[in-house]
């Protein structure tokens, strides 16, 4: 992992998919990144072995870095439902993503360990999504601001129509939505 030093300024996309960094790696990667004045708008880290500790060192950057992360790509790797969860809240609590109008494009697909809720049909699988996306939607409203106007989704399941991609989002509105959840 590069240090603070070494890194550019300029520095707005870091790819370092299939290097098999796991936990430790991407913690060091992540405190090296918060301390450094880059600028990074799209972190590709998939197929890398990360599990808790690294989702955890994910959430916090998400949460905290310098500008809003705009793709993060994390599929194939070992991420459990509950740090998935972590990580969209930690998206949901910048408000960067309402106010840009470019909700976080989260890759969480393909997890080589097992979601309990999601050893089911396809069917079953996008039925138990929509219920986690409505139970979410309904934690994110109770912890809003009181002067949050919403008039549209808060998380957008891009497989629901195809028209959304890491640039544009087709339900896009004033307050929402913070992540684009594509392909689980």
């Amino acid at each position: 992992v590069p240090q603070v030093r070494d890194l550019p300024p300029c520095l707005v996309e870091l790819n370092l998919a299939n290097n098999d960094i796991r936990d430790a790696g991407v913690s060091q990667m992540c405190d090296a990144l918060r301390h450094a004045n880059v600028q990074l708008h799209i972190l590709r880290l998939q197929r890398n072995r990360i599990q808790c500790q690294g989702a955890e060192a994910l959430s916090r950057f998400v949460s905290r870095s310098r500008v809003p992360l705009e793709e993060l790509h994390l599929s194939h790797n070992l991420i459990s439902f509950t740090e998935a969860l972590q990580l969209i809240r930690s998206a949901c609590r910048r408000e960067d993503y309402a106010m840009k109008r470019k909700p976080l494009w989260l890759r969480l697909e393909r997890q080589q360990v097992r979601w309990t809720d999601f050893e089911r049909s396809e069917e079953l699988q996008m039925e138990r999504v929509r219920e986690i996306v409505t139970n979410m939607t309904d934690e994110l409203l109770h912890n809003a601001p009181p002067d949050l106007e919403v008039n549209g989704p808060l998380l957008c399941l891009v497989r629901r129509t195809g028209r959304c991609s890491a640039r544009y989002c087709e339900h896009q509105h004033k307050s929402g939505p913070f992540v684009h959840l594509p392909y689980l």
